[in-house]
C-alpha cells in the first residue's frame, strides 16, 4: 500500500509590487509550516508561465495539516501581500501496479 498524502494547492496573485517581499518572507514561512502544520512534508512555490499568478503547493502526510492554520508574523504579512484566487485539496489515489 502506498503512503497517503494530502496536497493543498493555493492559487495566488501577488499584489502589485509585492513579489520581492513575498520571496524574502518565504524561507521563514516554510519554517513556520514545518513547526506548526501536522505532518508537513514540503512546500513548493511556482510561477505560472505567461501570467502574474503563482501556485503554492504544500504536501502533508497527515490530513489534519491541510486544515490547520499557521499563526506567525510571516504568515500574517504574507497574507496581506497576495490575493487568494482559489485552492484545491487533493489526496493521493491508491492503486495496484500489478
Amino acid at each position: 500500500m502506498s503512503e497517503q498524502f494530502t496536497v493543498v494547492t493555493a492559487y495566488l496573485r501577488p499584489k502589485p509590487g509585492a513579489s520581492e517581499r513575498l520571496l524574502a518572507l518565504r524561507p521563514e514561512l516554510e519554517r513556520d509550516f514545518a513547526t506548526q502544520l501536522p505532518g508537513f512534508v514540503s512546500a513548493t512555490l511556482l510561477a505560472v508561465d505567461g501570467t502574474e499568478d503563482w501556485r503554492d503547493i504544500v504536501v502533508h502526510s497527515n490530513p489534519a495539516g491541510a486544515e490547520a492554520g499557521v499563526a506567525s508574523e510571516a504568515y500574517r504579512e504574507w497574507s496581506t501581500l497576495v490575493d487568494l484566487t482559489g485552492h484545491d485539496v487533493c489526496e493521493r489515489l491508491s492503486y495496484s501496479t500489478t
